[in-house]
């Protein structure tokens, strides 16, 4: 076994995390306005 897989897939995991929640802002930022929905700060 590879010592700091585990780390590593932690931080792989993290940011894979992060990612989706920033595409899903963004897209959400697009969509509100046509959705009529207001983006809360």
């Amino acid at each position: 076994m590879i010592r700091g897989t585990p780390t590593f897939s932690l931080y792989y995991e993290l940011w894979e995390l992060i990612s989706f929640l920033r595409f899903w802002d963004k897209f959400l930022d697009k969509m509100a306005p046509l959705l009529g929905l207001k983006t809360v700060v």
